[in-house]
């Protein structure tokens, strides 16, 4: 807590009486202690005299200070020493005639008239010395007035200069400074009032010479009253550093008691009020009066009773018993308290428990030892053991394979099947089966052969079906679907180009092929082929340019290909030459009134002949004239240069030779610019740069101002850096995550608060869909897969990674066929097994 820096001290009554005093509320982060600039008004300007405007609080300009750092020029602390955790800088080591202010609004209540407002500040000062006159040099001010007429307050306007001759200062070469000192300012007799305190630091009035501030006012009130034990034979009083005297008066001012800050003085018999005289260092303030109040405490006796549990204590004991202990009070002296203490025991108990799983018992689901702490009817610890046994479930798995019409534990068809029984600890034992049903099998065989093979034993076309044994050992009926094919021929007439060919023959003929036709069978081919020469063609010539010849205007050899009358490459050859256009060029320099080559003017001519090729030769006159000459300079310089001898702005008229021997008038307008400053304030986005720079902070640069002078620019610069983001899916096919549908890893950038860049990163694995299709074919009146009729079916199931299994059943039902043969045998014979009519 900040003390002895902020004082309000407020006094009322008749001369004679005794003097009493009333403490306030502290204004709303009047010391900064928010950690924000809440209430506090700011501007910026130009001294000297300090003008500023209102601008808000500006980085660099009004700067909060905080921490153990030191000011890098004066060593001292950038936050007042004994007070809180912030202070207040305004300025910094720029110059340029800048200047920066502070304002707070006090109102005083209308029932105080004696106010005192006492402040802590540090300075440090660029000495310009004896070229400036004070009233231009960089200085601190501090100013207090009235709201609302504007009026300034008596004994409250002060300017501290750099060539302040006041206690306190250091110089280190042209730099002085002065560490946290004292001021105050007497607000007394404005009760009622809202007064406006303002604090301004500023640069020296012609810009070379730098100022600034530090600035702390807090809200711990001076202590105007003291508690003193009557057996305590001195006392000390205590008043706020930095005031040049101290002097310590009875309560009706008549005697003086002591001086200085913090005198020791014999303890007085009775409560007693003295009064302090503060007299402020020349410059700094008016005198100031506060008010101490003594007050003589005998000691306090208590009693208490209380009681507590086992391994609790109070007031540091822990057993039953009575206790007596010598105390300082509140207000500093003995204070004897007895102590009457029980202390009442914790309980025990053991609970051995046995459950199954997935059982829970007293909130535990896991075989151990739980040692719980609850509250027993005494309001004290009861320790419960728990030994608790938790039997676990019993697995087992069993795996059967069995033939369609058998059963197994029950079941006699294909699956899984989990039973929950009971185990010998009376627990669920769950026993999984895996059993395999494997059917009668059926397949189709649609065969085609060339002939005159044959295909398991058979060589003409038609169904043929048998029964055999597949690998499960069960019946497997094949039905074969048999076609026999015939060879077959064909003829082509094909025309061709040299150099190309056909069915791999490039020359004109008749070919026979023996190929294998769409059915895999033989295929007779006899081709008939003609193939067609190139033609050839060579054209020579020559042109003159800008002109051009079958599309061509530069000498060389070009190869071009047509289409001949049999529409096969037609080759022309052109041996183009391009005689190039010739030039000339004369440069001639004469004086007026003379000619050459019939021109008189400054001029360029362009006159065009023939050359020895016949084509088109150009020359070019470059004519100059000389007349009398005329120049004009505008020039603009910087300050403190010169220009041809001249270092202010004018017009300045000079005559000489010019170098072809005339009279050359030049006339010279002359403006000297003086240097210019500039301050940026600007936020921006990584990775991007402004003005070069890509990292925040505050930079000083020497530019070329627009009219090519030094512009002195400050960038107050904040980069906001780009945030990163992964997050990590998985979907299934078809489905879509922020828009993307298929695996991988995906790099978006966004806009993230700041309006900076947020990259974000998406590792997603997308779960594609499985697919299966059978093919079977089953005869009436079985089923498959719970259809029994001929057609294509679709089922969506789940796969193992829980996205769709799309299967397709493509079913053929084969019809029963009945047949009916007639026939006779003989007595004795027997047909298909059969022997009796």
């Amino acid at each position: 807590m900040k003390r002895l820096l902020l004082f309000l001290t407020i006094l009322f009554g008749l001369q004679g009486r005794m003097q009493a005093q009333i403490t306030m509320a502290c204004p709303p982060n009047m010391d900064f202690e928010d950690g924000n600039y809440g209430y506090w008004k700011f501007d910026t300007g130009q001294c000297c005299p300090i003008v500023t405007v209102p601008s808000g609080q500006l980085f660099n300009r009004h700067m909060l200070t905080s921490g153990p750092g030191v000011d890098p020029t004066g060593g001292f602390p950038i936050v007042a020493p004994g007070g809180g955790n912030y202070s207040l800088k305004l300025g910094n080591k720029i110059s340029g005639k800048q200047a920066e202010k502070a304002s707070y609004f006090v109102h005083i209540p209308s029932n105080i008239n004696n106010y005192s407002l006492i402040f802590r500040y540090a300075v440090v000062f660029q000495d310009p010395g004896s070229s400036h006159t004070n009233a231009q040099k960089p200085r601190f001010e501090v100013k207090a007035i009235d709201s609302a007429t504007g009026t300034p307050l008596p004994c409250s306007q002060f300017t501290f200069v750099a060539s302040s001759n006041l206690p306190g200062f250091t110089c280190n070469g042209d730099t002085c400074y002065r560490s946290w000192s004292t001021g105050s300012l007497n607000l007394s007799g404005w009760n009622g009032s809202t007064i406006i305190v303002s604090f301004a630091s500023g640069d020296c009035a012609n810009g070379g010479h730098f100022g600034y501030g530090y600035l702390d006012l807090t809200c711990g009130l001076f202590q105007t009253t003291s508690v003193v034990c009557v057996n305590t034979p001195t006392m000390t009083l205590n008043a706020p550093a930095g005031f040049q005297t101290y002097t310590w008066y009875d309560s009706t001012y008549s005697t003086v008691i002591a001086t200085g800050q913090n005198p020791t003085i014999p303890t007085p018999g009775f409560n007693m009020t003295y009064n302090l005289v503060l007299t402020p260092y020349v410059g700094f303030g008016c005198k100031d009066t506060l008010t101490s109040t003594i007050t003589v405490s005998n000691p306090s006796f208590g009693i208490i009773y209380d009681t507590i549990c086992e391994s609790q204590s109070y007031l540091g004991y822990t057993a039953t018993g009575t206790y007596v202990d010598t105390l300082v009070n509140t207000q500093g002296c003995d204070s004897v308290r007895t102590l009457h203490l029980f202390v009442k025991p914790k309980t025990y108990s053991t609970i051995n428990q046995s459950i199954c799983q997935p059982g829970s018992y007293l909130g535990y689901s896991t075989s151990g030892t739980y040692v719980d702490t609850l509250v027993n009817v005494a309001g004290c610890d009861s320790i419960r053991t728990l030994n608790l046994t938790v039997h676990p479930i019993t697995y087992s798995v069993l795996q059967d394979t069995i033939c369609q019409g058998q059963t197994f534990l029950g079941y006699s068809t294909t699956g899984t099947y989990v039973d929950t029984l009971v185990n010998a600890k009376g627990c669920d034992s769950v026993r999984t089966l895996h059993l395999k049903v494997h059917p009668t099998t059926y397949s189709v065989l649609n065969q085609t052969i060339c002939a005159p093979n044959s295909y398991l034993g058979y060589s003409a076309s038609g169904t043929y079906v048998d029964t055999l044994v597949n690998a499960k050992g069960c019946d497997s009926v094949r039905t074969l679907n048999l076609t026999v094919l015939a060879t077959s021929t064909s003829v082509l007439n094909q025309t061709i180009c040299e150099p190309a060919s056909y069915l791999g023959y490039s020359s004109t003929g008749v070919y026979f092929d023996t190929l294998t036709n769409v059915l895999g069978c033989d295929s007779i081919r006899t081709l008939n082929l003609t193939v067609h020469p190139r033609t050839y063609d060579t054209v020579v010539q020559s042109i003159c340019q800008p002109g051009s010849f079958q599309g061509y205007s530069q000498s060389g050899t070009y190869i071009d290909t047509f289409a001949n009358a049999n529409g096969c490459d037609s080759i022309r050859t052109l041996q183009l030459t391009v005689f190039p256009i010739t030039y000339d060029t004369l440069t001639q320099t004469i004086c007026q009134p003379g000619s050459y080559l019939g021109y008189s003017s400054s001029g360029v001519y362009l006159d065009t002949f023939v050359n020895s090729k016949g084509c088109d030769s150009v020359r070019m006159l470059v004519l100059t004239v000389n007349p009398m000459t005329y120049s004009v300079i505008n020039q603009t310089i910087c300050e403190p240069g010169s220009f041809l001898g001249y270092a202010q702005s004018g017009t300045y008229l000079d005559t000489f030779s010019n170098a072809n021997g005339c009279d050359s008038i030049r006339t010279l307008n002359l403006t000297v610019n003086p240097i210019t400053y500039s301050v940026i304030n600007q936020t921006i986005c990584e990775p991007g740069n402004f003005l070069g720079y890509s990292q925040s902070g505050t930079y000083v640069d020497t530019l070329l101002s627009a009219t090519g002078c030094d512009s002195v620019r400050t960038l107050n610069l904040i980069v906001h850096p780009i945030t990163y983001s992964t997050l990590v899916d998985t979907i299934c096919e078809p489905n879509s995550f922020l828009g993307y549908t298929q695996s991988g890893t995906y790099v978006d950038v966004l806009v993230n608060a700041n309006g900076c860049d947020s990259v974000r990163t998406l590792n997603l694995w997308v779960k594609p869909m499985t697919y299966s299709t059978i093919v079977q074919s089953i005869c009436q009146p079985d089923s498959f897969l719970g259809y029994s009729q001929s057609g294509t079916y679709l089922d969506t199931f789940i796969n193992a990674n829980g996205c769709d299994s799309i299967r397709t059943l493509q079913l053929t039902v084969h019809p029963m066929k009945y047949t009916t043969v007639i026939q006779s045998i003989c007595d004795g014979d027997s047909f298909l097994g059969y022997s009796a009519s």
